[in-house]
């Protein structure tokens, strides 16, 4: 081959490699937004999709709540429905999504609820959702399509329960109204971009709300007009899924839909690819201006060649020029190169890469690159992506594993390799351009936890919840010790909430969760408290005033601890343990995210458990409601048929001549009187018996593994502390007695109403007999027997 074939077969295979470098480098570019698009549609609609939802419930349980307070105040209630009003307006204020909660009767009339003595003729039996629930006595919270509020003219959706009347049958709805515009004031919350697009549509499809919205924006509500594409998704059962889509608009975007677990909703996310892949087109550009300056520099160096070969000294000078020209433009590039031989020893690193490594750059050559990877089977990766390439396949890409950074951090690599060979096919060097991925890598490593630990909240406890947390925080940063205390209020108590799994597997033996510490009795492991801020020891081994370690915790070589704050006070602090190399901000920064997202979880777990206690407990009194009371007796009374050899005794109570309390001395004195009276009932309770309030002066008790015998006795002895505790109120002396009727649960009952039946007519037996006394229901002849206990006086 002559000279000039030579010198036009090397220039262009140079600028072939230039070119699929660029090529490369531009793919990769769009892939990552692409995929960083798909990622963030994918978290914004998870968001949505959790603040919906969990809006959703909120709401359900207090619709819950209000009709457990309509049961038992229900004849008050329909004497005069306004009463229901300060019930409605004191959950309301704790819903600030929520336009309105109302309440209608069983012919769809209002009776109570926001504005609704302005709207006293405003009737709802026409509405669909009002129907459904008048005629289907199973159903549930209902979703309602958009519509125009009867009330105050605004579009709403409205979440609505049947209310059964106290006898059966049906005897209205109870609901609550999120406006329209409430829901795209969260949406607009979102940056999408100026192509993208928010939308929320009901199970027919129809539109309930979108952002932005357009100027005849009540036009589209309700309009079902979707991309193609976006329709066989929703219509095939998928709950979810990421892909292009063209919307009517004629706006290509990457949506995400999700459907809302069990709700007849779903949500889109859809960003605009003008708008993201914006940033990828000017680095491409970019990428392209410099491919086109190397063809340039490329075609004018081959020129500058060709005429040295026709002249020695110009030859020389011109090929001296082109070499500086090169190294000018790889020591500019802030990727990595590298040039090596085939046993790995380096003849060529540019300044970035020597700046990675925290070599100079005069030190690196004669090196191994084999010996800046310390993971033994990186090496071997290595080695075998070598031995792969051919003269006919001289280029590997996407080639990741761990080097050993400045500082002895580890950091994650991406490489390119190429295989140079002389003209026998022999294999006489290679060039590696690589870059830093660590960041990109944390990036996905920390969204893949967070989604990770969003999944496994949902079924576990709050404990469990923050020891994955841990476990999660123990991988990113490569520590075998981790732990989660929260400070008090005061500032200056820690509790130990949960370890790592690692760390109560293989180190700590102390005694665990609840113990206290007292901050200023503890050592420089609650520095982050003081200082108010991360704070991280690498030399723990050797630092003094070490103090305030449990006997039994695990030794300590390196520390680190973040705090978590919340309306400026510490609340928390996570702390992470014997790193192998020395903690960095990096660290800090993954520790402090996930640390705060623990504390999130926490405090959801703790509100969630209070919307229970408000939906069982009776507000006035404390004692479970009548609704899980009689759930626990259904338990119970299956159990029994199951297994007919266990006992439980229901015992009926209601305080004598209460309605005189009220009439003589008001109804706080009532109130008093009831409160007193479950206090002194509670009292004698153990822990596997069960007390609710059924409705006014009524009490209900289930103790588990009683007879008769038993029951009787627990019965006197409460008859008898009640009645000889009088309270004072207002300067009055109070007398209380109350008149209890028994039974036991029984195979043949045919449910818990039964026995609670036979109950009650023991208890008004024991009224009839005058009062302050007990009777017992004969559960074979239905008799109801005196007690055999002495009488009172």
């Amino acid at each position: 081959m002559n000279y000039k074939l030579r010198l036009a077969s090397t220039v262009l295979l140079i600028n072939l490699f230039v070119i699929l470098l660029t090529a490369t480098s531009a793919y990769l570019g769009y892939r990552q937004h692409q995929e960083r698009a798909e990622i963030t549609t994918q978290n914004l609609a998870q968001a949505l999709e959790n603040n919906l939802i969990n809006s959703i419930r909120r709401i359900d349980v207090s619709l819950l709540a209000l009709l457990d307070i309509d049961r038992i105040h229900y004849s008050e209630h329909r004497k005069n429905p306004t009463l229901m009003n300060g019930h409605i307006e004191q959950i309301r204020a704790r819903l600030p999504e929520v336009d309105a909660i109302r309440l209608t009767d069983k012919n769809g009339l209002l009776l109570a609820g926001h504005d609704v003595l302005n709207s006293a003729s405003t009737n709802l039996s026409d509405r669909p959702h009002f129907i459904r629930l008048k005629n289907d006595p199973t159903a549930e919270l209902l979703i309602s399509k958009p519509q125009i509020s009867r009330i105050n003219n605004k579009w709403v959706i409205v979440l609505a329960r049947r209310v059964n009347h106290p006898e059966g049958g049906f005897d209205g709805m109870i609901f609550a109204a999120l406006t329209l515009d409430f829901i795209s004031e969260q949406f607009s919350s979102l940056n999408l971009g100026p192509g993208g697009k928010v939308t929320l549509r009901e199970e027919g499809l129809g539109l309930i709300a979108r952002y932005p919205e357009p100027d005849t924006m009540h036009r589209t509500i309700g309009n079902k007009d979707v991309g193609p594409e976006k329709l066989a998704l929703f219509t095939s059962g998928k709950t979810q899924a990421t892909f292009r889509d063209k919307d009517p608009d004629h706006l290509e975007r990457t949506v995400t839909f999700h459907k809302l677990q069990d709700l007849p909703l779903y949500i889109s996310v859809g960003l605009s690819p003008s708008d993201y892949l914006q940033p990828w087109r000017d680095d491409s550009l970019k990428l392209a201006g410099i491919a086109l300056l190397f063809l340039l520099a490329s075609i004018y160096a081959t020129h500058v060649q060709y005429r040295a070969w026709l002249n020695q000294q110009k030859t020389s000078e011109h090929i001296a020029h082109q070499e500086a020209l090169y190294h000018e433009l790889v020591e500019d590039t802030p990727m990595l190169v590298v040039r090596y031989l085939p046993d790995t020893r380096i003849i060529f690193g540019n300044t970035a890469y020597a700046a990675f490594l925290g070599v100079p750059a005069s030190e690196i050559t004669g090196k191994q690159r084999l010996d800046f990877i310390p993971n033994e089977s990186d090496k071997e990766q290595i080695k075998t992506r070598i031995a792969a390439l051919t003269s006919e396949n001289p280029v590997a890409v996407h080639g990741q594993h761990r080097a050993k950074g400045k500082n002895g951090q580890m950091r994650w690599t991406q490489w390119t390799d190429r295989a140079f060979f002389d003209s026998t096919g022999k294999l006489t060097h290679l060039q590696a351009i690589g870059e830093d991925i660590t960041e990109q890598k944390r990036t996905r490593d920390i969204r893949a936890a967070r989604m990770r630990l969003m999944e496994f909240a949902a079924e576990h406890s709050m404990n469990e919840l923050l020891t994955a947390t841990l476990d999660e925080v123990g991988s990113l940063t490569e520590s075998t010790i981790g732990f989660y205390h929260f400070l008090e209020a005061d500032q200056k108590t820690l509790t130990l909430q949960t370890w790592s799994t690692r760390t109560q597997r293989e180190y700590c033996k102390a005694e665990g969760a609840g113990r206290h510490y007292n901050v200023d009795d503890a050592g420089i492991w609650v520095e982050a408290v003081h200082l108010r801020r991360p704070v991280i020891h690498n030399d723990y081994a050797t630092q003094e005033n070490k103090r305030g370690l449990p006997p039994g915790h695990a030794a300590l070589l390196r520390e680190m601890v973040v705090p978590v704050f919340r309306k400026g006070l510490i609340v928390a602090i996570l702390g992470v343990g014997n790193k192998p190399t020395p903690y960095t901000d990096d660290d800090v920064q993954v520790v402090s995210l996930l640390a705060d997202l623990a504390w999130d979880f926490a405090e959801s777990k703790r509100l969630e458990a209070e919307l229970v206690a408000m939906a069982t407990t009776d507000f006035l009194t404390g004692l479970f409601n009548r609704r899980y009371f009689m759930k626990q007796m259904d338990s119970e009374l299956a159990r029994l048929k199951r297994v007919d050899i266990t006992r439980a005794a229901v015992l009926m109570l209601d305080l004598d001549h209460f309605k005189r309390v009220n009439d003589r001395l008001g109804h706080a004195a009532g109130d008093a009187v009831l409160k007193h009276a479950a206090g002194t009932l509670q009292g004698e309770l153990r822990k596997i018996d069960t007390a609710g309030r059924l409705g006014g002066e009524e009490f209900a008790i289930l103790l588990l593994d009683a007879d008769l015998i038993t029951a009787e006795i627990f019965a006197e002895r409460l008859r008898a502390k009640i009645a000889n505790s009088p309270i004072e109120y207002d300067g009055h002396t109070v007398n209380i007695t109350v008149s209890i009727g028994i039974t036991v649960l029984q195979v043949d009952d045919a449910n818990s109403e039964t026995a609670l039946s036979r109950a009650d007519d023991a208890l008004y037996a024991a009224k009839r007999d005058g009062r302050n006394r007990i009777r017992i229901a004969d559960v074979a002849g239905g008799r109801k027997q005196e007690s055999n206990l002495p009488k009172p006086v």
